[in-house]
């Protein structure tokens, strides 16, 4: 968790005003007025070069503890939507309501397009399954999208309030991307932070959707904790972090099991994973971040084939499973997972779901929770399920 010393608390949410929002566990990040875009982004160049040439620049603006703030996509040979805001505000936690009858953010009914279709979904999940067993791809990451269209201007303060109220566990964001469009959510998952060389990394991977009758949420918790099946999923994407982040710390922590977490929608195994940065390397935020991205939380393994797998997708999945998050001057900041994400414009909402196939997947399953994924934006909207 990223500790902070707080700054001027702004007097009233206004969110369609911010460049840049992000709502933490334990405090508030809200940047205003964009200076610098990185628009010259290299993909084969150092990051933390490019960040450090664009701090410079603000800070003969003034700006005298510069932020760099954005979005990066799935894909890592795109480019990120990166930019260094002119005023950051960090506050403690807003207090929540927790109000379960949110403001809609449309005045009138919404038109709903599902891509792909159920069917061709579980196709996909047939096909990879089929890799499986003639490959050695072992998870592969596949996902839905769902475009929605409004003759009404979207209230996106609506839209993030009702994010907020729902998930106060988790990390509410909402971020440009230039040309009038936002990549908003509210993701249970925490890619990395560093704060004053403290590397946490949890992934979140083997999952079961939440029921509204007691009972039955036990049962599928109960079932999540033990099936070896989402235990294997989870292994394999901590094994793949602890990899990435050996080279870059010292003296790292990986529980032996993983932990049972819930959102309003999900129940997820989830593991943390702590470490101290290497002094002698001089790491950023945004330099671990890099190094774990994409994990096999959101994409597969291995890497290669599962990306293979994932061209099959009749759709792009832009900034859908890349990360959003902050960097600091003195390289501190943190960077979470874009999941239970849209990306919203003026009258077109498009949503993004997930699910982690392995052996032992079944596509009506796999189908189910993205349903159940989709709920977390679904219910911001003002509707309680996709079914």
């Amino acid at each position: 968790m990223i500790k902070t010393e707080l700054k001027t608390n702004p007097s009233q949410h206004q969110y369609r005003d911010y460049s840049f929002y992000l709502e933490a566990p334990n405090y508030t990040i809200s940047a205003h007025n964009v200076t610098h875009e990185i628009h010259d982004y290299n993909a084969h160049a150092p990051l933390k070069h490019q960040v450090t040439d664009h701090f410079e620049q603000a800070k003969k603006l003034g700006i005298h503890s510069p932020y760099i703030v954005g979005a990066f996509p799935f894909e890592t040979d795109k480019p990120p939507y990166l930019f260094i805001p002119e005023k950051v505000h960090i506050t403690s936690k807003s207090q929540r309501t927790g109000k379960k009858q949110p403001l809609s953010p449309f005045q009138n009914a919404p038109r709903l397009t599902e891509t792909p279709s159920r069917k061709e979904y579980m196709n996909l999940v047939d096909e990879a399954l089929h890799k499986m067993n003639t490959s050695d791809l072992k998870k592969v990451v596949l996902s839905r999208t769902l475009q929605i269209e409004s003759d009404d201007v979207i209230g996106i303060d609506e839209l993030i309030t009702n994010l907020a109220e729902h998930n106060p566990e988790g990390y509410t964001f909402s971020t440009d991307l230039g040309n009038e469009k936002k990549l908003t959510g509210a993701s249970p998952e925490l890619l990395v932070s560093l704060y004053q060389g403290l590397v946490t990394a949890n992934p979140l991977a083997g999952s079961r959707p939440r029921s509204n009758d007691p009972i039955e949420d036990r049962r599928r918790a109960d079932e999540l904790r033990h099936s070896s099946k989402d235990h294997h999923e989870h292994k394999l994407v901590i094994d793949t972090v602890a990899e990435a982040l050996q080279p870059l710390c010292v003296d790292m922590s990986i529980p032996k099991m993983p932990e049972l977490i819930q959102t309003e929608t999900m129940w997820h195994l989830s593991t943390e994973v702590t470490g101290k940065v290497d002094p002698k390397q001089n790491l950023t935020s945004v330099d671990l971040a890099l190094a774990l991205h994409p994990t096999p939380a959101i994409c597969g393994t291995p890497e290669h084939l599962a990306k293979d797998q994932i061209k099959a997708e009749p759709f792009d999945r832009n900034f859908f499973t890349g990360m959003v998050g902050w960097n600091n001057y003195e390289g501190d900041g943190e960077w979470v997972v874009s999941i239970r994400c849209a990306e919203v414009s003026s009258h077109n909402i498009q949503l993004f779901a997930g699910a982690g196939i392995v052996e032992g997947s079944h596509p009506e399953d796999e189908l189910r929770e993205t349903s159940a994924k989709f709920e977390t934006m679904l219910r911001a909207m003002g509707s309680k399920t996709m079914e």
